[in-house]
């Protein structure tokens, strides 16, 4: 077996943890690098020397192994690690610049969370019982989109990489879109950014619009970076502020919406200018979403990005995006400037596919199914699998009346056979939803890229897409308060690419009650969550409760995303529903789109047809625009304008 273990500037990387079993193992380490090294054994009366690489020893395969710096190699140690099975393992050791580190060892994970309760979701590597990991407890990391060459589909196969770094490929611009099944792989190099126009005194002043970084002529300045990169998302308050102008690489793009001409009489139906650029259901204006006008066309740079409002009447705004090392070889594609290209027809059709069965039907697929009646009080098993796979799709229905009943209970998944379950939330919020009232009898409650919720034949079937990687089991149980019949199904594809590619899907829940005036609402933070430590992921979405009374001021709470030990955000935005898409509270309206929704709850207290109806919740899910973290994530929210409500 041949591992791959790079050391940085100032951090040693990993390796792999195996079983238990006889005999010695023979080890090969190479190195390419010039950051002195040496292999040492951990033992219960100390550190013993192994090598120095390049170099060959045997080994016991059931020891703890580390290399530390040797004295002036600039070489900090790495965490322990175990060795995968086999009689040979060789290890290619190479040394990295600690930029190279910091920029590049950013693996992906989902997050989410609850104003008032929710779920988090991060997809996050194995731990010292499984296979490869990088750096301790930087394990491969299920990426929410490590994509491959252009034009590759869960039809097409993606081709490894071939970047001679043996690392995945990182998908960019709208091989984003296209390789979602990669879902769950590194994206080594990435780093992602949120900025906004949010109040810089820390207050909400004119709700966060209109602070700039700069006014130049004919134009107030959002945004000012440098590349390469690609922005993959804008967010503005219905119309207001453009004409938009993109600068990139010094041209200017201007974006317009049909509105823009006539600001004071907008029309229903709006769309954006140019429309073949930015064209639904990937961009999407505020008549659509209720609020916001919303632009989801990856913008490539090479150099220079600016993105001005010429109108600052309530210039809302925020915006994602990517930055990579310059020269980076792992890229799906080589970078340039934009030009203003029509979506591709078959970005457009994939994502219009939200609320379907988007996970492949190919030979190699193995479907499950069956009907079980969940205990009362205690835990039912829906299924076990076995890998190395991939689950690709997993599917509830329940009877109407029991829709609420099964939304209550809480699915729990255990990848591996690791301690304590990965996915442990509410199967109402898991799917995207707060409840299951459905107060206008639509078919789909939820029809989201990713999950959905349909009403269908006096029967609700919730749904998920997500890819699941796992190496060895999946165990997939609900814990009931009362007695449901489910029927179930599944389909699981064998996962062939290394193990350290990809990681496991997290969902992590916390439920904060009455919140603490002046404190923001912690949602995740992956330092306290299963066994706490050092996690390699990527932040890639949220489902959540916001109000249980019907009660949207607290809206008015900036997200605050803080990566690896950052003492400022990476990541601020200018609003709550901002975040799940939408503008002025949605307009007191439900919402249900492929990335982001409002599916529950009434305008208001007085409006609601029953104490479910007050229950407030929305979703944001990323793909191109998730945001990866080398460390650590605390993903915080405001709760109300300055933490009052």
């Amino acid at each position: 077996m041949k591992v791959r273990l790079f050391l940085a500037g100032s951090v040693a990387t990993c390796l792999v943890v195996g079983h238990a079993r006889a005999g010695d193992t023979t080890l090969h380490v190479t190195t390419n690098g010039n950051g002195a090294a040496v292999l040492v054994q951990e033992t219960p009366t100390g550190r013993v020397e192994i090598c120095k690489p390049p170099c060959d020893a045997k080994v016991d395969p059931n020891g703890e192994y580390r290399f530390v710096g040797a004295p002036g190699g600039g070489v900090r140690e790495s965490q322990a690690f175990g060795l995968p099975n086999g009689p040979s393992v060789d290890v290619d050791l190479s040394t990295r610049s600690q930029i190279r580190y910091v920029e590049g060892f950013i693996l992906l994970g989902v997050g989410g969370a609850a104003a008032i309760a929710g779920i988090v979701m991060m997809v996050v590597g194995n731990d010292m019982n499984q296979a490869m990991r990088l750096v301790g407890r930087y394990s491969s990391v299920i990426a929410l989109a490590l994509v491959c060459a252009a034009a590759c589909s869960s039809a097409t196969p993606c081709p490894p990489a071939t970047n001679g770094l043996a690392e995945p490929t990182i998908p960019v611009a709208f091989d984003a879109f296209r390789a979602w099944d990669h879902w769950p792989y590194l994206r080594l190099g990435t780093r992602a950014y949120l900025r906004s126009t949010y109040d810089r005194s820390g207050g909400n002043e004119a709700a966060d619009a209109s602070h700039y970084l700069r006014l130049e002529p004919d134009r107030a300045v959002a945004v000012d970076v440098r590349g390469p990169g690609v922005t993959y998302f804008a967010r503005a308050n219905h119309w207001h502020g453009s004409p938009w102008h993109y600068r990139v690489d010094g041209t200017d793009h201007v974006v317009t919406e049909t509105d823009t001409a006539t600001p004071d009489a907008p029309t229903p139906d709006s769309s954006f200018i140019p429309a073949d650029v930015f064209a639904p259901p990937l961009s999407l204006t505020w008549s659509t979403t209720h609020g916001a006008d919303l632009l989801g066309a990856p913008i490539p740079f090479v150099d220079s990005l600016s993105i001005g409002y010429e109108r600052t009447h309530y210039g809302t705004g925020y915006f994602i995006f990517d930055t990579f090392p310059v020269g980076a070889q792992n890229l799906s594609q080589s970078l340039a400037s934009w030009s203003e290209p029509a979506a591709p027809q078959d970005v457009l059709d994939l994502v219009g596919r939200a609320g379907q069965d988007i996970a492949p039907s190919t030979p190699d697929m193995t479907s499950l199914s069956g009907s079980v009646t969940l205990a009362a009080g205690s835990a039912t098993t829906i299924f076990d699998a076995t890998g190395p796979a991939m689950l690709r799709a997993f599917t509830l229905r329940v009877a109407e009346a029991a829709a609420a009943a099964l939304g209550a209970a809480t699915l729990r998944v255990t990848w591996d056979g690791r301690t304590t379950p990965s996915i442990e939330a509410p199967v109402s919020l898991f799917f995207g939803t707060g409840s299951l009232f459905n107060r206008s009898s639509r078919e789909y409650l939820v029809k989201a890229f990713p999950v959905s919720v349909r009403f269908q034949g006096g029967s609700v079937t919730f749904a998920t897409y997500f890819p699941m990687p796992f190496f060895r089991t999946a165990h997939v149980e609900i814990v009931s308060a009362t007695s449901v019949a489910v029927d179930w199904s599944a389909r699981t594809q064998p996962f062939t690419d290394p193990t350290n590619w990809a990681g496991y899907l997290h969902a992590s829940y916390v439920d904060h009650g009455v919140p603490t005036a002046g404190v923001d609402l912690t949602l995740l933070d992956t330092t306290q969550v299963e066994g706490g430590g050092d996690w390699c992921g990527s932040f890639v979405g949220t489902s959540f409760i916001f109000s249980d009374r019907a009660v949207l001021s607290t809206l008015e709470g900036d997200p605050r995303f803080f990566f690896d030990d950052s003492q400022t955000p990476q990541a601020q935005g200018t609003g709550t529903e901002e975040w799940g898409g939408g503008g002025d509270y949605w307009g007191g309206l439900t919402t249900t789109l492929p990335f982001y929704g409002h599916p529950v709850g009434a305008a208001d207290a007085a409006s609601s047809l029953d104490a479910e109806d007050q229950i407030e919740s929305e979703y944001r899910f990323l793909l191109a625009d998730e945001m990866p973290f080398g460390k650590n994530a605390r993903i915080r929210f405001e709760h109300g304008a300055v933490d009052d409500s």
